[in-house]
């Protein structure tokens, strides 16, 4: 049987916490010995924190549940899970609970709803961020089957998620358009008028871009702006929680998923926000990827 993925959970991670106990700290220490703390982050940095509250505050719900109805049969098929690893598992969440709501709370605070500069700020980088998608749908169309131009489309949109990157990702973007503007007489210029691709849309690119570094160095000049390594020190250490967090969620939902091979009437705990880490597939490589990636390379959060 499978628990339903949906379920709601019927504890919180406070109330889990206050039936298991402080963990062991030697479990815990056993479990940071594992990678670094830079692959940790780095597998961490792959998503967003509120995915990985939404999965381990539901699944260790359900885990503490199925293991207390567990009868003896079943919990001798559950090698690889015990209350101890659960105890761990819920005091790493409720810590990383903790430090997301510290961190949303800072921004969005009174003075930062107020500021001028940050909702301007916003507001162009939120238009900026749809228009690139926008453009690299419509660049990707008018390069059709041409793989080699397909790709450097992608390469022109980047991955960066910072002012700066998203302003020149649309830079670029906006000189490719001019490049297929100027085609006549061939395929790729039919396909720029089926596509509706004009000047005009190429200057709407231009200026987003303007938009987005004129409103983020007003930010910076800004007396409330925070300074960047203070930005980069807290999402450190929630990229870090994430990913000591999606590790211990992993060893959680595996052992489940083997014993329930072993014993069909063991439930399934299947993850539904962090299914693109967690899939049966990536068992074995979930935390050696992140422990391999330097954390200047980790892909966005998805």
């Amino acid at each position: 049987m499978d628990a339903a993925p949906a379920a709601p959970p019927t504890h919180s991670l406070e109330a889990l916490a206050h039936d298991l106990g402080r963990p062991d700290p030697a479990l815990l220490d056993a479990i940071l010995d594992v990678y670094t703390r830079e692959g940790f982050i780095a597998l961490g940095a792959q998503i967003e924190s509120e995915r990985v509250l939404a999965d381990t505050t539901r699944i260790y719900s359900h885990a503490h549940d199925a293991w207390a109805a567990a009868t003896p049969g079943q919990r001798d098929s559950l090698v690889g899970f015990s209350p101890e690893l659960l105890a761990v598992g819920v005091d790493r969440a409720l810590a990383l609970k903790i430090a997301f709501d510290s961190a949303a709370g800072e921004h969005s605070s009174e003075e930062t709803l107020s500021d001028p500069e940050a909702i301007g700020a916003r507001v162009h980088y939120d238009r900026a961020l749809l228009l690139r998608e926008q453009a690299k749908t419509v660049l990707r169309t008018i390069a059709s089957r041409n793989e080699t131009l397909r790709l450097h489309v992608e390469s022109l949109v980047g991955h960066g998620d910072d002012a700066e990157s998203l302003a020149t990702s649309l830079d670029h973007m906006a000189e490719l358009c001019d490049e297929f503007l100027d085609h006549d007489g061939d395929p790729l210029s039919t396909r720029v008028r089926l596509a509706r691709l004009t000047r005009d849309y190429v200057q709407r690119l231009v200026t987003a871009a303007r938009d987005v570094r004129e409103s983020a160095a007003a930010v910076r000049a800004s007396p409330k702006y925070k300074r960047p390594s203070d930005e980069r020190r807290r999402q450190a250490e929630l990229d870090w929680l994430d990913g000591v967090n999606l590790h211990v969620l992993g060893e959680v939902v595996h052992a489940f998923e083997a014993a329930h091979d072993l014993d069909p009437s063991i439930p399934r705990l299947a993850p539904i926000a962090t299914r693109r880490l967690l899939s049966r597939r990536s068992k074995n490589t979930l935390a050696r990827r992140g422990a391999a990636l330097p954390t200047s390379e980790a892909p966005l959060r998805r």
